[in-house]
């Protein structure tokens, strides 16, 4: 079980392209699903052989993100560096396993405290300078939750959790903490993200489209293309701007992934696997990265007014995920994207996707990959989108996944595993 969390937290987390909260500068869902996943038979153990429904698991996914989501939040309230998504994701884990494993109040507590004391406080800017698989902490967070909630149930004691204290002298703490089951977080602040690259490149890539939009007979190409400026935030210019050399380093590459984005539309597995790909890397020579100065601290993303909570307060973003592009053309012409947010990004004002759209991005992943079992590509898709609220036995989505045959995946075929890791770098 802790095992499993691990892993399937890894590979998700190995494409950056899994969901983000604002405020809380990473990544949930990434250790939350698999961490439930892999918990779905330990239900039966203290419900009597009861098997877990879909309601019941959706149920709990939503403690998870609750929790998380909110821990987040506390933690960077209250310490200065920015510290990993499994630093605070690690408490969601464990939350939910408490759940489904109906520890008491006491055992809970310390199943949380455990899981926040143990969970992998490091620090997210050391990957950015120099990435590597180590990523966003996740496969240790969900690793760490899952195994501080069996801790609790077994009476290991734990320190109280501090980002899940509600202090009358932190006013900030307690309204975080205090609309816990009054609203939920994952409804305000929940963001799809449309490429697989880091979130602080996003306002980019969007920017890529909406000039493509905007000038749609202008000939954006290597040949015609003199110089490509980025202006954006200040924690989006720390991100790597030379050839990377690895998925990983592609991912985190702010110049990468507006290059690719900018050839092919869209960032997925195979562009992140295009590290040799001579276009991009002609396009990457010619970009450079500013800090815009408006888009400091103060700075309010879009429409404020999406972001209220129920109390009538404004969540901050906590970066100001913003970009603009200007393209300037080897016969002195300029074109201008205007600032532009992260797509999908409700907060900023952008759309939120529809389900279509995210069975689109589901299918397309599956396609980019290269599973080629189409049954159970639907019946994934069927269950997740469709008929989860109905399913009697969670047991079936286990079943499914595991049934599925990764010898036809694109990492597979291109045999890109990074053997050579260290040499390459």
């Amino acid at each position: 079980m802790c095992g499993a969390a691990l892993a399937n937290a890894w590979i998700i987390d190995s494409i950056d392209m899994h969901d983000t909260g604002h405020y809380t500068k990473g990544h949930a869902g990434c250790a939350l699903v698999p961490s439930l996943i892999s918990c779905i038979h330990i239900y039966e153990k203290t419900n009597n052989n009861k098997k877990l429904t879909g309601k019941e698991f959706l149920t709990t996914l939503v403690v998870g993100y609750e929790i998380a989501y909110r821990a987040g939040h506390s933690l960077h309230v209250t310490v200065s560096d920015i510290h990993s998504s499994g630093s605070w994701v690690s408490l969601g884990c464990s939350a939910m396993l408490c759940r489904l494993l109906k520890l008491s109040f006491d055992c809970t507590a310390h199943a949380l405290g455990i899981a926040e004391y143990y969970g992998p406080r490091s620090q997210i800017m050391r990957c950015v300078d120099y990435p590597t698989m180590l990523k966003d902490g996740l496969g240790q967070g969900a690793l760490v939750g899952i195994s501080s909630a069996l801790l609790g149930e077994l009476g290991f004691s734990g320190s109280p959790a501090v980002t899940m204290t509600k202090t009358d002298d932190n006013q900030l703490l307690f309204d975080i903490w205090d609309s816990l089951g009054k609203e939920y977080r994952i409804n305000i602040v929940h963001v799809y993200k449309y490429h697989a690259c880091c979130y602080w490149a996003q306002p980019s890539l969007n920017a890529i489209e909406k000039l493509k939009r905007k000038y749609p007979d202008i000939d954006f190409t290597d040949d015609k293309i003199f110089t490509i400026n980025i202006y954006t935030f200040p924690e989006a210019t720390c991100l790597l701007q030379t050839v990377p050399k690895t998925s990983d380093q592609a991912q985190y590459s702010i110049s990468f992934s507006t290059a690719a984005a900018l050839i092919y539309d869209r960032v997925g597995p195979k562009q992140l696997n295009g590290m040799n790909d001579q276009k991009i890397i002609n396009l990457i020579e010619k970009i450079h990265v500013h800090i815009d100065p408006q888009l400091d601290p103060t700075f309010m993303l879009g429409d404020g007014e999406k972001g209220k909570t129920i109390d009538d307060k404004n969540i901050p973003a906590m970066t100001s995920n913003a970009s603009t592009i200007v393209i300037t053309l080897h016969d002195g012409s300029q074109y201008n994207s205007g600032l532009s947010f992260v797509k999908w990004d409700k907060l900023a004002g952008e759309n939120e996707p529809s389900d279509e759209d995210l069975i689109e991005k589901y299918l397309w992943l599956c396609e980019e990959a290269g599973v080629k079992d189409r049954e159970i590509v639907e019946k994934l898709k069927n269950i997740c989108i469709n008929d989860i609220e109905n399913i009697e036995d969670m047991n079936i989505l286990q079943d499914i996944i595991a049934s599925i045959d990764c010898k036809n995946s694109f990492k597979h075929q291109t045999n890109n595993n990074n053997n050579n890791l260290f040499q390459s770098q």
